[in-house]
């Protein structure tokens, strides 16, 4: 089955739209990691030079931090993909170029694949947990908001994973 231009180009604009949304998300996961951190540190020095008099602390910053960088974590996946994984090409750099984009698409399937299993469980995860009334230990975020965005990341980690497999990205004479 072959896709026609449009929908090869649809499928591609649609794949970089899910990674500048990925990046747009990890950048601010990535700052909002760092303030909470920067400012506990801060706050921490202030609360130890008043002899614990004054405690600034942001409570949960623990949680918080962690699921920061889950979700940046998920979400520089696509972005990942799309800008070129690193590449050790010790051996496939001897391989013909034809057969090195048949591997090239080869894992671009695998990685559609698992990235469509991670979207499942994850999805999974988001109707136990709303269901079930789960939320975060110190800041009662419901659980099921931090599955449902990671299941979207995941979604665009398997749009991004697709786009290569039918338009590569990488021509052959990258590859040899």
């Amino acid at each position: 089955m072959s896709f026609s231009a449009r929908h090869k180009g649809f499928l591609s604009r649609v794949a970089r739209g899910a990674v500048l949304g990925c990046e747009a998300i990890a950048i601010t996961a990535i700052l909002g990691l760092f303030l909470v951190v920067a400012v506990n540190i801060f706050m921490r020095a202030l609360f130890d030079a008043t002899g614990s008099e004054i405690n600034l602390m942001i409570p949960g910053a623990v949680e918080l931090a962690s699921y920061a960088l889950l979700i940046a974590v998920f979400a520089a996946l696509p972005a990942g993909l799309e800008n070129g994984l690193i590449r050790v090409d010790v051996l496939t750099g001897l391989m013909p170029d034809a057969l090195q984009s048949v591997l090239n698409r080869f894992w671009f399937v695998i990685l559609f694949l698992f990235a469509l299993a991670l979207a499942w469980l994850f999805a999974d995860q988001v109707m136990v947990t709303r269901e079930q009334g789960e939320v975060t230990q110190d800041w009662g975020i419901p659980m099921w908001i931090i599955y449902l965005v990671i299941t979207l990341e995941c979604i665009a980690f398997a749009i991004v994973s697709l786009a290569e497999v039918i338009d590569p990205v990488i021509s052959a004479a990258e590859l040899g």
